[in-house]
């Protein structure tokens, strides 16, 4: 009997939902339950509130309204139908189930259009970013390995990115480094001592040629970006007086300096996550009869260190130097069989190093065809 009776209410629930065997009253509650429902997934489509007016064939329009009842703070929506002729008449169960229809015409319409536009949107953005990709980044052609009288900074940007395997520089530390003693004893004039620092006798020369100061100020910020951008791994010189990242992985110069009153040490920031390094080594630029062409020369053997620790002595690694000066970084990477790039802006710096290079490069090959042709010099 059960079994016979739960059967029959469940027909009955049926039926109802379909729309059959209903009261009028019922009847017309579902139909203002599903104009409703209908309604508000219009709203939320277009996010309309509180006021609508949605022109409807067939009648001039239907307009709804949100407002407040009788109950304090619930929301009732209100449908009411305007005929042809402007008089206003009650939205009974014929009206509701039509506005129900149409407004689900229009919704599927509408959410048609806003799909077609948001597509057309997309394709506007994807070439709209395309175009600035195009237009923001230029076509990279690098130049090829060698020493170039040249700003880094026009030359940087014709590298793709991490294109260089490692980067060694010493740029300018904006300290007025031609100004400064450099090491010279100006009180000794003895056999044949002249009495004259590095930076003096190289001021001097630059005056006479017509060069302007030199380690006035430090890079841009823009110039550190590239420097990034174009390197795997970069070291820097003088890395505390430039605004960079943090890092563990600090070299200190030791330069066996046994004056006090000199700088002892130069410090070098890296991107290498590795344990700080120390390395001792006499900071005369060069052999002890070479004379030095810049203030802050570095001795080539403190680059080749550096290759040998940081490089391992990868033949054929792409090295870059945007500050060359006085040339030792290029004289080490040809002793290490590095492919490198050298760019240095000063005319004056880059005629001193440059023939410094050749005649380093001349005699290293000197001995290096000697030494296959077991010739004893």
């Amino acid at each position: 009997m059960s079994r016979g009776g739960s059967s029959t209410e469940s027909c009955r629930q049926k039926r109802q939902e379909a729309g059959q065997d209903m009261t009028a009253d019922e009847r017309r509650s579902k139909a203002i339950r599903d104009f409703y429902r209908v309604y508000k997934e219009y709203g939320q489509l277009d996010n309309v509130r509180y006021h609508t007016r949605v022109e409807m064939s067939g009648d001039a329009l239907i307009e709804i309204h949100r407002y407040y009842g009788d109950r304090k703070g619930e929301r009732i929506l209100r449908v009411t139908m305007e005929q042809e002729d402007g008089a206003e008449v009650s939205a009974e169960v014929e009206a509701y189930e039509r506005a129900a229809n149409q407004l689900l015409n229009m919704i599927k319409t509408r959410r048609e259009s806003l799909e077609e536009n948001e597509r057309r949107r997309q394709e506007a953005r994807r070439w709209a970013l395309e175009k600035r990709r195009q237009q923001t980044e230029p076509e990279r052609k690098p130049l090829p390995a060698g020493y170039y009288n040249l700003d880094c900074m026009a030359a940087l940007p014709l590298f793709p990115d991490k294109f260089f395997d490692i980067a060694v520089i010493d740029a300018p530390y904006g300290i007025g480094a031609d100004n400064m003693a450099m090491g010279t004893n100006k009180a000794r004039k003895k056999n044949g001592y002249p009495a004259e620092s590095t930076a003096e006798r190289v001021k001097r020369g630059r005056k006479e040629s017509g060069a302007g100061k030199w380690d006035n100020q430090v890079p841009p910020p823009e110039y550190f970006t590239e420097l990034f951008r174009v390197s795997k791994h970069c070291i820097i010189w003088g890395g505390n007086y430039f605004d960079l990242p943090p890092t563990r992985g600090v070299i200190v110069w030791d330069k066996l300096q046994p004056w006090e009153v000199f700088s002892q040490v130069e410090i070098a920031w890296t991107d290498y996550d590795r344990a700080a390094a120390i390395v001792r080594l006499s900071n005369t630029g060069g052999a002890n009869t070479e004379r030095k062409i810049h203030p802050t020369q570095k001795p080539p053997e403190l680059y080749g260190w550096l290759f040998g620790h940081y490089l391992q002595l990868k033949r054929g690694a792409r090295f870059l130097d945007t500050h060359v000066g006085s040339a030792s970084s290029l004289m080490a990477a040809h002793d290490a069989g590095l492919e490198a790039w050298g760019f240095e802006k000063d005319a004056y710096y880059y005629g001193l190093s440059a023939d410094r290079l050749e005649r380093y490069k001349a005699q290293y090959n000197i001995f290096q065809v000697a030494e296959q042709m077991e010739i004893e010099l």
